[in-house]
């Protein structure tokens, strides 16, 4: 009997330090009432650590979403593209913003008006079309770790015409 006593005593202890431990870990959010201690002669430890841990569900929840929401995407964009410049819309655009690790894809129309004969060499980003004759298309495909520059030149005489900044954030 005394034996039951002192190990009853002990897990009481251990149970109460457990409990005190998890209260100075855990902050209640404002919009949820706190629980308050009960006392149940009939209740085994298993049904009372799970009543205490349900908290972690919800932390457990704002830390898949905060990953989530870090994820690198993919970005793809479509230009038209001359000797003077990079156009969506009609519009000219000088720079574009990814985050880094974005997978970024451009594809590019060069126009047939305002463009050398021999069409225009895409370079930047690491990366090199082959040279695109006026009314075709091509493309560059690349993670975005920096920011960095693409600009077209023509295929045979080696001159750079326009460029498009890409930002990396």
């Amino acid at each position: 009997m005394k034996n039951i006593v002192l190990l009853s005593s002990i897990l009481l202890i251990v149970f109460l330090a457990g409990c005190t431990q998890y209260q100075n870990s855990y902050t209640q959010p404002a919009s949820t009432p706190a629980v308050a201690p009960t006392q149940t002669s009939g209740q085994d430890q298993s049904q009372q650590t799970a009543h205490v841990s349900e908290p972690n569900v919800s932390t457990q929840q704002q830390t898949t979403q905060t990953q989530q929401s870090t994820t690198p995407t993919t970005r793809t964009f479509s230009f038209e593209v001359d000797d003077n410049g990079y156009y969506s819309n009609g519009e000219k655009v000088p720079s574009v913003s990814v985050n880094k690790s974005d997978a970024v894809t451009i594809n590019f129309l060069v126009r047939t008006t305002n463009v050398y004969s021999g069409g225009l060499e895409l370079r930047g980003c690491d990366q090199t079309t082959s040279g695109i004759s006026p009314g075709k298309q091509g493309s560059l495909q690349f993670t975005a770790s920096s920011s960095c520059t693409i600009t077209g030149y023509w295929p045979s005489t080696n001159i750079a015409k326009s460029s498009l900044q890409v930002s990396v954030a």
